[in-house]
């Protein structure tokens, strides 16, 4: 068995991540989340956090599955930022790395449909695209750091629900 850099580690792991939260099966979110877990838990202190409980299993919640996954996918992001930090010598390396930040459209779609037109209506739905797009397209810390606030604003009236499933994501980016 050929041996990953980390940098192609993370890559591959984001990929997984990405693979399991546009799939529509349990089994493969949950055995993604085991397998990431067991992967990283010696260098990522805490991300056994992320393991799908008991109650969490029983009840199949597809949306909870993927914030755990979008939590994982937080935790290795803030990992190679600390790499980042640490180790000058590869920061090169490790940046092109982080690119892999951006947020993938594809799960934010998938989460906002996922909610019912009671708990967030068409016109919000593309509200919040629109802010998550803008968010996602700024380079500067201080834009980010606005948009951001815009995005809170509007989580604010919303359901807890909808801001626990978009806030990773969003986080995975900063």
């Amino acid at each position: 068995m050929e041996k990953l850099t980390i940098e192609e580690l993370i890559e591959t792991d984001i990929n997984k991540i990405e693979k399991a939260i546009c799939s529509s099966s349990l089994i493969e979110k949950k055995n993604t989340i085991n397998e990431i877990i067991n992967s990283w838990s010696s260098n990522i202190q805490g991300i056994e956090k992320c393991q799908i409980s008991f109650f969490e299993e029983r009840y199949g919640d597809e949306v909870k599955y993927n914030n755990k996954l979008e939590a994982l996918k937080t935790k290795i992001y803030a990992f190679v930022s600390q790499r980042v930090e640490n180790n000058d010598k590869n920061n090169s390396t490790i940046i092109n790395c982080i690119s892999i930040t951006q947020i993938n459209n594809q799960s934010i779609e998938k989460i906002l449909n996922s909610f019912s037109d009671e708990q967030l209506d068409e016109s919000s739905k593309k509200e919040l695209k629109e802010l998550i797009r803008d968010f996602s397209e700024v380079k500067t810390k201080d834009d980010k750091k606005i948009r951001f606030s815009k995005i809170l604003k509007f989580l604010a009236g919303k359901s807890v629900d909808i801001a626990i499933a978009i806030l990773p994501i969003i986080l995975s980016s900063l």
